[in-house]
Order: structure tokens, then C-alpha cells, then sequence
């Protein structure tokens, strides 16, 4: 019977150098171990060529995230909710986001609305100014407008929205966009007057248990 024999061996790697670190490079390989009866194990390894908590500072790529609105893709804060073709008169909001991330919220809040006051996670409706979250109408990334005779106003997502892949610096990388039509997630209906708005993308975050307003960043 063969003697079996434990070798240890250590590897050091260095990332690469001079590379453009806003472009999130990653390199990896495998090393190779063949031993005397002639078998070959591969073990791989991979690591990114850049400081990942400087890089995300921001979540998203360049000047995301944009808010537009009707036909034109004006760039302001009033709407009247108008649907119709020639008006399309309600919030868009598009974004490119450079990691993947737990959570995207769009909560809307009363025009009171403190943020270093206020703010908790997870929102309750009815406390601290909460009103509720936003839906999106579902034909929103696969449309360039919305025409009444087609498609379903009632046919929307509720936010938040979990587990959202990154969509920046990649091959064909696709823009996500959330429209709003003035729906709630409970499905209510927003009313006239002035409101606050927060926009979230969750980084590296340890989520706390609803009830503890604290968020751990790592």
C-alpha cells in the first residue's frame, strides 16, 4: 500500500497593476497540482483588481440615477398623473447600478419629512411621516411609453424590490427603470399636495429585524 503524504504549500498573488479601478476589474485563474500517479487537480481562484468600499461609494454608474418625465423626458418634481399619450405626466426614475444590491426602495413620504429626524428601516406606514412605498408599472423596461389603449395601468410591481442584479459596466448592460402612476403599494392612490420622496439601493448592509432603525455598512 502506497504512503500517502501531506505537503503544504502556499501561493501569494498580487493583484494586477495600472488598471482603471472605476471599471471594477476582476482576474482569476487556476493552479495546477499533478502528482506522481499522474492525476491533475485545478484549483481555482479568483479576486478583484480594485478597492470595492472605495469604488461604492455610490452605488450607481456616472450621473445615475435620473428622474424624467413626459414625452419629452423633462427633468422636474410636479405631475398630474396624466397617462395619456401625448402627456405621459408621471415620475420616471432610471438607473444603472454598479453592484448588486439587497433591496431598491422608493418610498414616499409627507412634505414634513425629516431624514436625520424621521428615518427608520424598515418605514411603517403612518409613523415618522411614512406614507408607503411606490409601485412601478411592470412594461416599464421593456417600453418606451405607455399607451392607454394597450396596456394596463393596473398592471404594476410593488417596491421594494429585491435581489436587483448590476446593470452598469457590462456587454449590452440595460438601463432599469421604475414609473410610477401614482399607486401605492397597498393600492391607494396618491393625492394632490406636496410630497418627499426617497430613493435606497441597500449596500453592504446587515438588515436589521423591523423595529431596530440601525443599518451595520460593510
Amino acid at each position: 500500500m502506497q504512503e500517502r503524504v501531506l505537503i503544504s504549500a502556499r501561493f501569494v498573488f498580487e493583484r494586477p497593476q495600472g488598471v482603471n479601478q472605476t471599471a471594477l476589474p476582476a482576474y482569476g485563474g487556476r493552479v495546477l497540482i499533478k502528482g506522481s500517479n499522474g492525476e491533475v487537480v485545478a484549483v481555482p481562484f479568483q479576486g478583484l483588481a480594485f478597492d470595492l468600499k472605495e469604488q461604492m461609494q455610490s452605488p450607481f454608474h456616472g450621473t445615475y440615477p435620473w428622474l424624467r418625465s413626459t414625452t419629452a423626458y423633462s427633468n422636474k418634481t410636479t405631475f398630474t398623473f396624466d397617462l395619456g399619450s401625448a402627456a405621459q405626466d408621471f415620475p420616471k426614475i432610471f438607473m444603472k447600478i454598479k453592484w448588486g444590491t439587497r433591496e431598491v426602495r422608493w418610498d414616499i413620504y409627507e412634505s414634513a419629512f425629516d431624514e436625520k429626524r424621521d428615518w427608520e428601516y424598515p418605514p411603517v406606514p403612518g409613523r415618522r411621516s411614512y406614507i408607503g412605498s411606490a409601485t412601478s408599472w411592470a412594461g416599464a423596461g421593456s417600453s418606451s411609453s405607455f399607451n392607454p389603449a394597450r396596456h394596463n395601468a393596473s398592471d404594476v410591481i410593488t417596491l421594494p424590490e429585491t435581489d436587483v442584479a448590476r446593470n452598469a459596466l457590462t456587454t449590452g448592460g440595460f438601463t432599469t427603470s421604475y414609473w410610477w402612476f401614482g399607486r401605492f403599494a397597498d393600492g391607494s392612490a396618491v393625492g394632490p399636495g406636496n410630497y418627499t420622496w426617497k430613493g435606497l439601493t441597500t449596500k453592504f448592509t446587515v438588515l436589521p429585524k423591523p423595529g431596530n432603525g440601525t443599518i451595520t455598512e460593510r
